[in-house]
């Protein structure tokens, strides 16, 4: 084979074509870095603005703004932390503007990445209690307390959180409480308070939370005894710290007038209930003190006054809740008392199954509530002169107090009931 000389410009050529690609591969990396840095000011600027327009109850134009900055997964890795924030705060816009499917999607990403990405970071703590308060919000009792787990894990885990641990473990007590587990709820609450009534320090806030809090377990249990002494004394702290108008005072003054209500002191219920519902206006618990006061015109057959709070706690009810929601069903069940007193015995039957297929989607077997809509299921069916089908609805109930609230006024009717059976 004839020898062939190397050609100078293919070797000129070569050189150029590498010195273009080098070129152009500097020119995208300056550029993607250009991207990178301009995404980082804009998430940062969206989050500024996102957060002033929180401050200042502008929740729909918070919403619009922090909503221009995508989901985590798809930001770049320097921009990732101010996304997470932004899809934060988010959440916390669309929970105000009561979009909650919309909210748990996002705080839902949120804690993914963090778990995933950056477990150790100090937001993680507030992403976890956010999404546990969205399951609230959702009537997803039963899926509240794995979220607040975690928080209490964290806490555990990092010193620079202790001082909220306290707080943690108070709201994983209430989450028991709500799903029926109220041993569980006590295991939480009753340490906490005393552990919180012997600290050092000046702040008694934490301790007067836990102790509202048992107050309340006991009179979701029927311990009225216990929950009197501790209404009476949080009613104290709150009126000496606070006065009788603050906020944190009239969630108190609500819980003592539902404690007076099932004492059967009904002119001191009415007036407690009353002063909450004129003194709230605006507030989302204002609903409780109206639901007080429409079960004891019920029970005071005020038939046509108990129809119209009804009413009106249903309508601040859906302004609050999906229409699935536990405090719905409850609602339901308790408005089916009020149609019993009238005679509406086919309205009344309408509204207790459709509140036990609502309670059953969304509790357990054992939860209280599905303990009431069957009494007052079987309540129904005595007075519609059919007590055989009243019977194992009755026992079904008992069966459920028994290992939940046995103390419970409705507990002890529902044995009335039972014994009074003729069959």
């Amino acid at each position: 084979m004839p020898f062939k000389a190397p050609n100078p410009y293919a070797r000129s050529l070569s050189m150029g074509t590498e010195r273009l690609a080098y070129v152009l591969l500097s020119a995208a990396a300056a550029a993607t870095a250009c991207y990178q840095a301009l995404r980082f000011f804009q998430f940062h600027r969206a989050l500024a603005s996102g957060l002033e327009f929180l401050k200042e109850g502008r929740a729909a134009e918070a919403e619009r703004v922090l909503s221009s900055v995508p989901p985590c997964r798809e930001s770049n890795a320097r921009a990732l932390p101010v996304a997470a924030m932004c899809r934060h705060n988010l959440a916390v816009a669309l929970l105000r503007q009561r979009k909650y499917p919309e909210a748990f999607s996002v705080i839902d990403e949120v804690v993914h990445y963090y778990a995933n990405r950056s477990p150790d970071n100090p937001h993680m703590l507030n992403a976890l209690l956010l999404l546990a308060r969205v399951l609230y919000k959702l009537g997803r009792y039963e899926e509240i307390v794995t979220p607040l787990k975690r928080a209490r894990d964290f806490t555990d885990e990092h010193v620079d959180a202790s001082s909220r641990a306290a707080d943690i473990r108070i709201k994983l007590g209430v989450a028991y409480m709500r799903v029926g587990r109220y041993n569980k709820a006590l295991e939480y609450l009753l340490p906490a308070a005393e552990r919180e009534r012997q600290s050092t320090s000046a702040d008694r806030t934490t301790e007067t939370q836990a102790r509202f809090s048992l107050g309340a377990l006991y009179l979701h249990r029927g311990n009225l005894v216990e929950a009197e002494s501790i209404q009476e004394e949080v009613l104290a702290t709150r009126l000496t710290e606070s006065g009788r108008g603050d906020v944190k005072t009239l969630q108190v003054i609500t819980n003592t007038a539902w404690l007076r209500l099932l004492q059967g002191k009904y002119d001191e219920a009415e007036a407690l209930a009353m002063e909450v519902a004129a003194a709230a206006q605006g507030y989302e618990w204002r609903a409780n003190s109206l639901h007080t006061l429409a079960i004891l015109f019920t029970r005071s057959n005020r038939f046509e006054e108990a129809g119209e709070l009804f009413s009106r706690v249903r309508q601040e009810r859906r302004r609050e809740f999906p229409d699935d929601h536990p405090e719905l069903a409850k609602l339901q069940c308790d408005l089916a008392t009020l149609r019993m007193g009238q005679g509406k015995v086919d309205a009344a039957d309408d509204l207790l199954r459709s509140a036990r297929e609502m309670l059953e989607a969304k509790l357990a077997g054992e939860h209280p509530l599905i303990g009431l809509v069957l009494f007052r299921t079987g309540q129904l069916r005595v007075k519609q002169g059919r007590p055989i089908e009243a019977k194992p609805l009755l026992e079904s109930a008992l069966a459920i107090y028994e290992r939940t609230a046995p103390q419970h006024p409705d507990a002890v009717e529902c044995r009335r009931a039972l014994e009074a059976l003729d069959i």
